[in-house]
């Protein structure tokens, strides 16, 4: 939960929970500014089981989308782990595309 990349501090790195009512339905790492001014990085998007395959996770990262692109964002990227098809999958539907791949697939998303 500390870790943060090269020439970033813990003012750029945020944990952001999503409730309905008070439960958590989701939780996300975002990192403003990284790798460069106006991209923000998602190191973390995970859903509460309960809510999973209902559409509120696309919801969430439709709204998260709205939000870095009013602050003057111009990109998003994130990072999936090879074997994950269902998270390679749900980025995908949500307009990810890969970038590079690595021992990770790198995916962005202009905005």
């Amino acid at each position: 939960m500390t870790a943060l990349p090269p020439q970033k501090s813990c003012d750029d790195k945020f944990y952001v929970g999503f409730f309905e009512d008070k439960s958590l339905v989701a939780i996300m790492d975002l990192i403003l500014d990284y790798p460069v001014k106006e991209i923000a990085f998602i190191g973390l998007f995970m859903t509460n089981t309960d809510y999973q395959r209902k559409g509120i996770g696309s919801k969430i990262i439709r709204e998260v989308i709205m939000y870095l692109k009013s602050l003057g964002y111009k990109e998003i990227r994130l990072g999936v782990d090879k074997g994950n098809q269902q998270s390679y999958s749900f980025w995908r539907k949500n307009n990810f595309i890969p970038i590079r791949e690595e021992s990770y697939i790198l995916m962005g998303l202009t905005l």
